[in-house]
């Protein structure tokens, strides 16, 4: 006859430990599932860079941007600098047209400039040689 101090553990703690685990477990798959969708891909980057994008030399907008806060000091000089632009969005629609593709190239030639570096720093560092990029027929 087995007595009651067994060598082994306890199996109702095991059984219990097991429980909560899977609970757990579970839980955290249902909220990682119920998470807001990703954002829809843009593989030929259409979509990506438009006329918010651009600046001048000194980092200010093309566009500026609307005022909100009522409250600020300087809301009324902003808000007058914001009708203004629309003003002149609306009689030169080609304008706007342009800096869209502007705000596009700026995006894009960043983008470029920064996996050619990231590439050219992979070679000289002798971790990426040119046969992997182009293989020989």
């Amino acid at each position: 006859m087995l007595s009651s101090r067994l060598p082994w553990p306890n199996f109702r703690f095991l059984h219990a430990s097991l429980r909560t685990v899977c609970t757990l477990a579970l839980l955290g798959a249902t909220l990682f599932a119920q998470q807001a969708p990703p954002p829809k891909p843009d593989p030929a980057g259409i979509a990506t860079g438009d006329k918010s994008a651009v600046v001048d030399a000194g980092g200010t907008p093309f566009v500026p941007p609307e005022p909100t806060d009522k409250a600020a000091p300087d809301y009324e000089k902003n808000k007058k600098q914001f009708d203004e632009f629309q003003s002149q969005a609306a009689k030169e629609p080609l304008t706007m047209k342009l800096a869209d593709s502007v705000g596009h190239l700026r995006i894009g030639t960043n983008f470029a400039w920064t996996l050619n570096l990231r590439l050219s720093r992979l070679v000289h560092a002798g971790r990426l040689r040119s046969s992997h990029l182009w293989p020989r027929p």
